[in-house]
């Protein structure tokens, strides 16, 4: 396998999920960073001794290494985020849709509830009607002496 596949393989394509691409910032730099580590890493940990005592070269290349990584994660995990918030977004809305919706039902229910119990009221008791002027004007006479 020739660097030139390398590098075709790990540019990122309109296939590959959201979280598994690199940020737009990190594409040129990640092109030939995968190369650059590779030779030397395998250039300076030939020995035993520079496993145990690795050269400033190889330190500084293992830093940039692990800035990458983290670079690739933090941008997984803001995109992980969006998403979450996204989907709590619209179960949200969705939930309040429902409320919206039942409480409508409710009131419109109540409403009709309502209107047959005036209705009913209205229709059926003439004689009480009548008889209430005369039970208040009992019960004011009651209370004055």
């Amino acid at each position: 396998m020739t660097d030139e596949t390398v590098i075709n393989d790990t540019a990122p394509t309109n296939n590959t999920p959201i979280l598994e691409r690199e940020p737009d910032s990190l594409v040129p730099h990640m092109e030939t960073n995968s190369t650059l580590v590779a030779h030397t890493l395998q250039r300076d940990n030939q020995g035993f001794v520079t496993r145990l005592f690795p050269t400033d070269v190889s330190r500084i290349v293992s830093q940039h290494e692990f800035q990458q990584v983290q670079t690739g994660f933090e941008y997984r995990q803001r995109a992980l985020r969006m998403a979450v918030d996204t989907k709590l977004q619209a179960v949200e809305e969705m939930c309040n849709h429902v409320l919206v919706t039942g409480k409508s039902e409710i009131r419109r229910e109540r409403q009709e509830f309502f209107a047959e119990q005036k209705l009913n009221q209205q229709g059926c008791c003439p004689p009480c009607r009548a008889a209430h002027p005369a039970r208040v004007a009992y019960r004011r006479a009651a209370l004055g002496t």
